[in-house]
């Protein structure tokens, strides 16, 4: 009996964490460089994939995401991604990961802008959640 209950206290202890870290995070907004305004496009809605890699990319070889980082929407066929990769940006880029797996765990929208490349796998430059 007792370990039933232990396992109880540190999984309510676990989503609280998570709605607490939820709640930090939601008024967060990571800021990347952003390409010419001319190509941005905004896509959101809830995760149905996160996939992180350390190598190779994402989809055919005519419309290849190259990066670390993969994720799509529920009920939408493209796909977004970025590196996580150790230039200038890589806290940033951390940070966008971080929200991506709070928001996937919880299920919250995230929002996403990304430089549209005429493909259906794009790379995201910011990220933030609700919307």
């Amino acid at each position: 009996m007792q370990h039933k209950r232990f396992i109880f206290v540190l999984t309510a202890l676990s989503i609280i964490a998570g709605i607490a870290a939820l709640f930090a995070l939601n008024s967060i907004n990571v800021v990347d460089a952003a390409p010419s305004e001319q190509s941005v496009r905004q896509a959101s809605g809830r995760l149905d994939l996160l996939r992180v890699h350390d190598r190779g990319g994402f989809g055919p070889n005519d419309d290849r995401l190259e990066g670390h980082v993969v994720f799509s929407f529920v009920n939408d066929s493209r796909a977004f991604g970025f590196s996580l990769g150790t230039d200038n940006d890589q806290n940033n880029h951390k940070a966008m990961f971080d929200l991506l797996l709070a928001a996937y765990m919880n299920g919250t929208v995230v929002v996403t802008d990304y430089e549209d490349d005429g493909g259906n796998n794009n790379e995201a430059f910011r990220i933030w959640l609700g919307g």
